[in-house]
């Protein structure tokens, strides 16, 4: 993936007060200045250069800022000449080059392991069927949901791309498996019973695994837990994101 140039850039400052409490300065845009002066960041700073206050951290005890590329290095030289602590942010990416081989992918890759002849469903926000990496992989698609296009979200895609995409430098962990999509889920989530009726045609196609990165409020007894269980019994490995 080629790295962006950077138009803007961010940057943490420390100020001389305490951050009581953690803004997000995309929802509250005068209470974060106000929680930024109130923290001792000056109001100097803020007349002198075109900064964006993006949020205050309350545990970090630190303000984050956004400047135009072109006024960055001024910007950086004043808070050094006031004495200001602050540290420049660094941009992070899902990179599939590095994460496969820090979990020893391609040692079984070249032992024969590539996914070949195991069937994974992947119910997500759908897919998008033409991406290069994906349209060879793709038995199998059905849209469970009343929202249009194939994957509105990109959750899907980017999903589906670490379990198998085919990509010479983005490798999914099983790029010669084969995959079944089943849109579940769009822009404002979905229902238990369109993921329930997901998992029912998935294992009707074949499905080995399952694969189901969503979350929300629920029980060890409800629709969808039930379902996984009925389909655990039936042999299918169901992975589901225990984090959410």
């Amino acid at each position: 993936q080629e790295v962006p140039r950077k138009r803007k850039v961010r940057l943490t400052v420390t100020p001389p007060k305490v951050v009581k409490y953690s803004i997000n300065g995309r929802i509250h845009r005068q209470m974060v200045r106000e929680e930024s002066l109130q923290a001792g960041l000056p109001k100097e700073l803020l007349r002198r250069f075109p900064v964006r206050i993006k949020h205050t951290h309350r545990r970090l005890n630190v303000v984050a800022l956004e400047i135009d590329a072109s006024r960055s290095e001024e910007f950086c030289a004043f808070l050094n000449w006031i004495g200001l602590p602050f540290e420049l942010g660094t941009r992070v990416y899902p990179l599939l080059h590095e994460s496969a081989p820090m979990i020893q992918a391609p040692s079984l890759w070249k032992n024969g392991f590539t996914g070949k002849g195991i069937r994974i469903a992947l119910l997500d926000t759908g897919v998008d069927r033409k991406h290069a990496d994906l349209k060879e992989r793709i038995v199998a698609y059905r849209n469970f949901t009343g929202f249009h296009g194939e994957d509105d979200v990109g959750h899907g895609t980017h999903c589906a791309g670490i379990l198998c995409g085919n990509g010479r430098k983005y490798r999914g962990i099983a790029s010669g498996a084969e995959l079944i999509c089943g849109k579940v889920l769009g822009k404002q989530g979905g229902e238990s019973d369109d993921i329930v009726a997901g998992l029912s045609w998935a294992a009707s196609r074949g499905a080995q695994i399952i694969s189901l990165s969503l979350g929300g409020p629920g029980n060890p007894k409800d629709l969808m837990c039930r379902e996984c269980d009925a389909l655990a019994e039936d042999g299918i490995l169901v992975v589901v994101a225990a984090g959410n």
